[in-house]
């Protein structure tokens, strides 16, 4: 169990920074679009 928590913490806090990265680009963009498409959309 000692040997297994260290590891365990490791790969979840990788996994953490992994998503983070991930999410906060397509957040943004995924943001921008979402305005400009609801910008469009009340406009039309």
């Amino acid at each position: 169990m000692s040997k297994f928590l260290p590891h365990d913490d490791s790969k979840f806090w990788h996994f953490s920074m992994l998503i983070l990265n991930y999410s906060q680009t397509p957040l943004r963009a995924l943001k921008n679009g979402a305005f400009k498409f609801c910008a469009s959309h009340c406009v039309i």
